[in-house]
């Protein structure tokens, strides 16, 4: 799939505003614009699952947070890993790309 981790608005960067729409997003508002069929894992919209647990959920929206105020860097499913990565990103201490 061809998306940056972290852009959960699909604006072509990671930041604050990512997260505000990830809340809006688990509150009934519209759903992130990169779903991708991740096997086995299903559909999963992969932009928000920045701690690359191959999920998207509210823990990565306190994973985000985080990263923001200087903690872990944002990953991703290592099943569905992105076709461009960012601008922004190297390797992590896995090997496994992350954006820093």
């Amino acid at each position: 799939c061809n998306y940056v981790p972290g852009d959960i608005n699909g604006n072509g960067a990671a930041n604050g505003i990512d997260v505000t729409y990830g809340v809006g997003y688990f509150k009934g508002g519209p759903p992130p614009p990169f779903p991708c069929d991740c096997p086995p894992h299903g559909v999963l919209y992969v932009s928000g699952d920045v701690n690359g647990n191959c999920q998207f959920n509210g823990i990565d929206i306190t994973y985000f947070v985080g990263y923001l105020k200087g903690g872990p860097a944002i990953t991703f499913c290592p099943a569905c890993p992105p076709t461009i990565i960012g601008p922004s990103s190297k390797p992590d201490e896995t090997g496994a790309d992350a954006l820093k």
